[in-house]
């Protein structure tokens, strides 16, 4: 069985432009995915899913995408999940709150789709 075919992705956007295009590539090359509107509903399904990686944007209603880094970093059973930030917050400050939160890599949009899955094999090591 193709490796990524076993591998779980929640992807954590308010824009369903962009979770929908993230997912629908993801899915096209084997991955398997999930999908959350905001922040609150992201971290609920990360505790009950555990996935493989976490793509998150920043700025969400009801929690940000740092606060549910934040929340992942600080739960044992989910701490070593990846995660990469996805986002138009392109300020250093914004970048630095991303990587000194824990973030595996920082990524912003607009992206292009081979940065994205290069990004995505290298953080779950398949490259």
């Amino acid at each position: 069985m193709d490796e990524t075919m076993e591998k779980t992705i929640l992807v954590v956007d308010d824009q369903d432009d962009i979770r929908t295009f993230v997912c629908k590539a993801l899915e096209s090359r084997g991955y398997k995915t999930l999908a959350a509107c905001d922040g609150e509903e992201g971290w609920a399904m990360v505790q009950k899913e555990k996935p493989d990686l976490l793509i998150l944007d920043v700025k969400m209603p009801k929690m940000t995408g740092i606060e549910v880094l934040a929340n992942v970093r600080a739960a044992e059973a989910l701490r070593e999940i990846p995660v990469i930030m996805l986002t138009g917050e392109t300020g250093d400050e914004d970048v630095l709150a991303g990587l000194t939160g824990g973030a595996d890599h920082y990524l912003t949009k607009p992206i292009t789709l081979p940065i994205l899955l290069s990004t995505i094999r290298m953080v779950l090591g398949e490259e």
